[in-house]
C-alpha cells in the first residue's frame, strides 16, 4: 500500500544551458557546448513542509526553482503537483493550475510594477483566476493586507514608497492572494538588510505555520535556513548531494560540500564557535563557476 502523494515531487530534472559567450551561429547550429544547470535532480516536498534548497551561486538552485514551476522549461524529467504530471499540460492548462502555487521572487522592487499602485498589484491575481468577485476584493485585500503586517492606508501607495522588507511583505500578499498550496521562495531575503531578514523570515514562518503551506525556500544563507526549513537539500553543480533534516545538516552534515557552506556561515562571536562535524574538501570550493547563466542570482 502506498502513502499520500507528496505536495511536490521531481524526478530526473534536467536543464542545460549554452555555455556563456558561445558564438551566436554555433548556437542557432546546436553546436555549442552546453551546461547542465539542474543535472538529474530527484526532490520529495510534503504539504505543510518547508524543504531549504541550499547552494553557493551558480549551483543551479534558482533554474531549479523555476524549472519546478515551469517557469523554465524542463529538458528532461518530470515534476507532479499532487500527483498531477506538470511538463504535459497545456499553457491554459498550466495557467488554471498556477493558482496552486506561486513564487516569492529575490528582488521585491524588480518584480513589482512601478506604475501600479499596491491595491492594484494585490488585487491583480484576484482579477486574474476570478478567484473573488469584484464586489468584494477590496475585502480580501484588506485581510491580505492584514496577514502580511502592512496597514490599511498603504493600498494607494506605489512601491517605492516603501521599504524593502515592506516591498518583499507585498510580494507575499500577493503570492497569497489566490490561496496556494505551495510557495517557492527565490532568495526572499538576501536583498534586504539584517533586521528586515530577521522580520521577513519571521512572518513567512507563521504564515507557514498558519496557512499549512508547503514551501521550497530557496537559498544560501544557512542562517537564515535554520530559522525556518524542515528539512534541508544541499545543492552543488547542478546535482543535489546532500538531504537530511534542518538539524543533522547542521550537527553531522555528510558531505564535504555542505561542511565547506556551514564554515562560511559568519560568526559573530567567534570563542563560542561550534564547528560542524564534517571533514575533508569540498567537491568545489565556495566560489566556483559551476552552473547555468543564474550565476548573479542563485
Amino acid at each position: 500500500m502506498t502513502g499520500p502523494e507528496p505536495l511536490l515531487e521531481a524526478r530526473g530534472l534536467v536543464k542545460s544551458f549554452p555555455l556563456p559567450g558561445a558564438p551566436v551561429l554555433d548556437r542557432l547550429r546546436g553546436r555549442t557546448e552546453l551546461v547542465r544547470a539542474v543535472d538529474g535532480v530527484d526532490l520529495r516536498l510534503e504539504a505543510g513542509e518547508c524543504l531549504a534548497v541550499v547552494g553557493e551561486s551558480g549551483s543551479g538552485k534558482t533554474t531549479l526553482g523555476r524549472c519546478l514551476l515551469r517557469l523554465v522549461e524542463p529538458d528532461a524529467g518530470s515534476v507532479r503537483f499532487q500527483g498531477e504530471e506538470l511538463r504535459g499540460l497545456s499553457s491554459s492548462a498550466l495557467r488554471r493550475r498556477r493558482r496552486r502555487f506561486q513564487m516569492v521572487f529575490q528582488d521585491p522592487q524588480e518584480s513589482l510594477n512601478p506604475r501600479m499602485r499596491l491595491g492594484q498589484i494585490i488585487a491583480e491575481p484576484l482579477a486574474a483566476h476570478g478567484i473573488v468577485p469584484p464586489g468584494d476584493r477590496r475585502h480580501r485585500l484588506l485581510e491580505l493586507l492584514e496577514l502580511v503586517g502592512l496597514d490599511a492606508d498603504a493600498v494607494d501607495r506605489y512601491p517605492h514608497q516603501f521599504s524593502g522588507g515592506q516591498r518583499q511583505r507585498i510580494g507575499i500578499a500577493r503570492a497569497l492572494a489566490t490561496e496556494p498550496e505551495l510557495l517557492v521562495a527565490d532568495e526572499p531575503v538576501s536583498a534586504l538588510d539584517l533586521l528586515s531578514q530577521a522580520q521577513v523570515i519571521r512572518l513567512m514562518r507563521d504564515l507557514q505555520r498558519r496557512l499549512g503551506l508547503g514551501v521550497l525556500f530557496i537559498a544560501h544563507d544557512l542562517a537564515a535556513v535554520a530559522k525556518l526549513a524542515d528539512r534541508v537539500a544541499v545543492m552543488h553543480r547542478g546535482r543535489i548531494v546532500e538531504e537530511a533534516p534542518t538539524e543533522e545538516i547542521f550537527v553531522r552534515p555528510s558531505h564535504p560540500y555542505t561542511t565547506e557552506l556551514l564554515r562560511a556561515i559568519p560568526r559573530l562571536h567567534p570563542g563560542n564557535r561550534r564547528r560542524p562535524t564534517g571533514t575533508g574538501a569540498p567537491g568545489g570550493a565556495p566560489g566556483t563557476p559551476s552552473g547555468g547563466p543564474e550565476r548573479s542570482s542563485s
